[in-house]
């Protein structure tokens, strides 16, 4: 948060930002904010994804994300600006803003070295202390390569005997493996990965609902509407009128 405040929310809780505040999203999460009315409000955010962080698809599932995957619900941070224990952190994500209005390529290795340097500083504090074990960690790994398909192909007809085959598990082991890990059956998984990507469009492009609805494997626009409401609380068409009367305000 550059100026002002806003009202963030990741999944079922809200959280209060203010100027200087920051917030780590995990990965796959829902999440939201608003401002208060007639009320100026400034931020920047920086979003990337860990094979890009990492360097290699391998590399983007070690023991670091591994456990932010275990415990997805529970990894979402805020950095308060008047917390010492988080001024690190801070002084290291102010030295992206000089470099915003430069071609990412020009800075790409410094941009990564220092969110490698902020990461640590979260597993350090904050990831490590997650509870988990060896048995959840290696199911998280088998079940991560139904994850990266799920985010590959989310749109189209997906199966339960399908995706359980990427993880080698029956398809009754591979429910409960999958809710244990993610807090979701695969099929709500599925549902939230859509409504999150039409979310994006929603707010990013002009593209017709029904249009955004289909390119995320919904033929039925009625249903499309409830699933959308259902997670994200408001009509498709409400969220981008929101969004829209919200970025015209900071």
């Amino acid at each position: 948060m550059e100026k002002g405040s806003m009202s963030f929310y990741s999944e079922n809780r809200c959280y209060i930002l203010h100027e200087g505040d920051a917030v780590f999203i995990p990965p796959y999460t829902v999440h939201n904010a608003s401002k208060e009315a007639n009320s100026e409000c400034t931020y920047s955010a920086v979003v990337f994804s860990g094979e890009w962080l990492w360097g290699s698809s391998v590399l983007a599932h070690n023991e670091y994300t591994n456990i932010i995957y275990a415990n997805r619900y529970d990894s979402t941070v805020i950095l308060r600006a008047d917390s010492p224990r988080n001024r690190f952190i801070l002084d290291n994500l102010s030295i992206l803003h000089k470099y915003r209005d430069m071609p990412v390529e020009s800075y790409e290795l410094t941009l990564r070295g220092l969110l490698l340097i902020c990461f640590q500083e979260l597993y350090s504090s904050y990831f490590s202390k997650l509870v988990t074990n060896d048995n959840t960690m290696t199911s998280t790994q088998e079940i991560q390569t139904t994850l990266d398909y799920i985010h590959d192909h989310f749109s189209e007809v997906l199966t339960l005997s399908k995706l359980a085959s990427f993880s080698g598990y029956s398809i009754s082991h591979f429910e409960h493996t999958f809710k244990q890990i993610t807090g979701s059956s695969p099929f709500e998984y599925i549902t939230r990965i859509r409504i999150i990507n039409a979310s994006e469009s929603l707010k990013n492009s002009d593209k017709k609902i029904i249009d955004i609805a289909s390119e995320n494997g919904y033929d039925n626009i009625s249903y499309f509407n409830r699933s959308f409401k259902k997670i994200m609380g408001v009509s498709p068409r409400k969220f981008r009128n929101q969004f829209k009367k919200s970025t015209s305000n900071c």
